[in-house]
């Protein structure tokens, strides 16, 4: 069933635009662990999901290298299915990592930026982190993610 003017919520003659909800999507993007620039890498795996509910944006990703090839600079995730709003800034929650160079008892934390981007840091929980490089990734560096945003799209 399709409602084209979209589903009111909220109860009595509140019909207002802001009380209907008109706009949902679901789709796949294709996750990229890039750097300024990149070529050659390959891929076991490089899956997207997303759901879209009104302006935010809900995403998920399985990343698996086969060849990290050559990543120029510090590590991002690019592909994003909409653009982020230039306001936004958000956490990116992994919950698997595998295969990649990082100091003892360290994890991979990222951060949504308004450019489209995630950056990766390497950060121990104490409050300083440092931003990942190619020279953290290996030809078979695994991530699980998911991370939200509010997009102007």
């Amino acid at each position: 069933t399709s409602i084209p003017a979209g589903i009111a919520l909220g109860v009595g003659t509140a019909n207002t635009a802001s009380n209907v909800l008109d706009d949902y999507e679901e789709g796949t993007w294709t996750p990229v662990l890039g750097g300024s620039s990149e070529s050659g890498q390959s891929y076991e795996a490089q899956n997207g999901r997303y759901t879209k509910i009104g302006r935010q944006v809900f995403c998920s990703a399985y990343l698996a290298l086969t060849n990290e090839g050559s990543i120029s600079s510090f590590l991002r995730i690019k592909g994003f299915p909409f653009g982020v709003d230039p306001t936004n800034i958000g956490a990116v929650a992994f919950a698997y990592t595998s295969n990649w160079s990082l100091s003892s008892g360290h994890w991979i934390e990222g951060w949504v930026y308004s450019d489209n981007l995630i950056y990766l840091y390497e950060t121990n929980g104490s409050g300083g982190a440092t931003q990942l490089s190619s020279d953290h990734c290996t030809n078979n560096s695994k991530f699980a993610m998911t991370f939200s945003f509010q997009t102007d799209d």
